[in-house]
């Protein structure tokens, strides 16, 4: 099957890599710890990039709430070395927001499994 890939779609893809080596190779905050992009969902008018990401060390509602606070302040800084790498006109404002679909992927597993045990 054929999938059509556009330009918000490339542009996703882009930043999607880029910001995975910007959080590893620059951003070394210990206080954000090893941070996972799972997602990278632009707007039609690429205006605006939601950056979906997950935490390897942190299962506390509070702490996800400080790391994702803590990547929101930093996006200035991460929009400005996308541009460095990107050739755009204008960079896209980020958005960092927490990816809850693992930790339901567990619940489920969790309750699939003690449905299975019971049995």
């Amino acid at each position: 099957m054929f999938k059509e890939y556009n330009r918000t779609h490339k542009v996703a893809r882009e930043i999607h890599r880029n910001v995975s080596c910007i959080l590893q190779r620059v951003v070394q905050d210990p206080r954000i710890g090893i941070v996972t992009i799972t997602e990278v969902n632009m707007s039609r008018d690429l205006c605006y990039a939601k950056i979906f990401v997950t935490f390897l060390n942190y299962k506390k509602q509070k702490e996800i709430k400080i790391a994702i606070k803590l990547l929101q302040n930093m996006s200035g800084l991460i929009r400005f070395l996308i541009l460095k790498y990107i050739n755009l006109r204008f960079v896209p404002k980020l958005i960092f927001m927490y990816d809850y679909s693992l930790l339901n992927g567990i619940k489920i597993f969790k309750l699939v499994d003690k449905s299975c045990k019971n049995k």
